[in-house]
């Protein structure tokens, strides 16, 4: 019974501390904002890590709150975030502090004012509770962890980076500050510099990768991929992109064998499925990629691509009629797919229609004017 009524107290001080140590945290954080880098707003989530769709929101000037109620449990906790970026490493430093710091701050005042008046029993046993916790709240923030819940580096974790990382902090959040407004060609010569600085900070690598493919800056994707490679291991998605990278850049077998690392890691990925069948294809490997993009359609019959890729098999191999049925049910699926209004000219090439060939390869650069479309176009204008 004992052990009963002490599990019972203990979840009651958690439940009535708990979020009170969320909200004196984050306060702390958002005064520390409005202090320093001056935003024009700042977000306070309360039960959540930046969830605004919440039933229970308002403003107090220039603080905007958003409080999730997760009553009778106690999840989750809170998240700050400025609408201004603080670029310089000391102001974001105290910023990082204040949370844990003004918790701890708040809690004692709270408990010296409460223990020295004449209240009752409980809210001076609440009082001690909640300087109990904040004292904790400032180990659990302030000590590193990269493996929160929602995948967010604790205040610690952001810490050790800034203060690590403190003579590039300012290009890192102007690099950040161009990727929000999707300037991904200046954030990426932004990250580029910072890369040639801390050559072998993973972080910035994994951050830069996919960035230089979306821009098809794609020998330097290439080039610190295989960087990257020397540091960890990659992941799916960085042995997909850079088979890619090779892919575009005509090292078929490279390409092959990265994709094939992929698949090592996720054997129904959708996109290592496809893009090896391509590649297989482009050797002459018609089996195996058959093969692969049957397996993938199994995973995924809705999968435009697959039936693409499929139906360019069939053209090459003859199947003219069958090969141009798959790559229109790709485009009734995914209507610009700039390869499937590729590969219907292809066919119309075979069939010697010279205007509806060119018509098809017109169409597939006009959806993707990087496409290569090799000797096919400047064959159907010799028709």
């Amino acid at each position: 019974m004992f052990l009963i009524i002490t599990i019972i107290a203990i979840y009651a001080a958690s439940y009535i501390t708990y979020p009170v140590i969320v909200i004196l945290h984050e306060l702390g954080h958002a005064f520390a904002y409005l202090l320093f880098t001056k935003p024009d707003n700042v977000d306070v989530f309360i039960g959540s890590y930046g969830d605004t769709n919440t039933r229970l929101k308002f403003k107090i000037s220039r603080l905007h709150f958003y409080i999730k109620l997760s009553f009778p449990y106690v999840t989750r906790g809170g998240s700050c975030r400025s609408s201004k970026t603080e670029t310089n490493y000391v102001n974001e430093i105290i910023i990082l502090l204040a949370g844990s710091v003004f918790t701890v701050i708040a809690a004692c005042v709270i408990g010296f004012i409460a223990l020295n008046t004449d209240v009752h029993g409980s809210v001076k046993l609440f009082c001690i509770a909640l300087i109990v916790c904040s004292f904790f709240s400032l180990y659990t923030n302030l000590v590193p962890n990269a493996t929160r819940s929602a995948g967010l580096d604790n205040d610690g974790e952001l810490l050790s980076f800034t203060i690590k990382y403190r003579k590039v902090y300012t290009a890192y959040t102007q690099a950040c500050e161009l990727l929000m407004r999707e300037d991904f060609k200046a954030a990426s010569e932004k990250l580029i510099d910072i890369a040639t600085i801390y050559p072998k900070e993973k972080k910035f690598l994994q951050l830069l990768i996919p960035y230089l493919i979306t821009i098809r800056n794609l020998s330097a994707a290439e080039k610190y991929l295989l960087q990257l490679m020397q540091l960890t291991e990659l992941s799916t998605d960085e042995y997909l992109n850079l088979g890619y990278a090779q892919s575009v850049m005509g090292k078929g077998d490279q390409a092959i064998e990265n994709y094939k690392l992929a698949l090592a890691k996720d054997a129904d990925n959708l996109i290592g499925l496809n893009n090896l069948s391509y590649e297989l294809t482009l050797k002459g490997d018609f089996a195996e990629s058959e093969g692969l993009l049957k397996k993938a359609i199994g995973v995924d019959p809705e999968f435009a691509t697959t039936y693409n890729s499929l139906g360019f098999l069939r053209i090459l191999t003859n199947d003219l009629e069958v090969g141009k049925q798959l790559v229109e049910k790709c485009l009734e699926l995914e209507p610009e797919n700039a390869y499937a209004y590729k590969h219907l000219g292809i066919y119309f090439l075979k069939i010697q229609n010279r205007e509806a060939a060119l018509e098809n390869f017109d169409r597939a650069l006009a959806l993707d004017d990087t496409i290569d479309l090799g000797p096919f176009k400047q064959e159907a204008e010799a028709l």
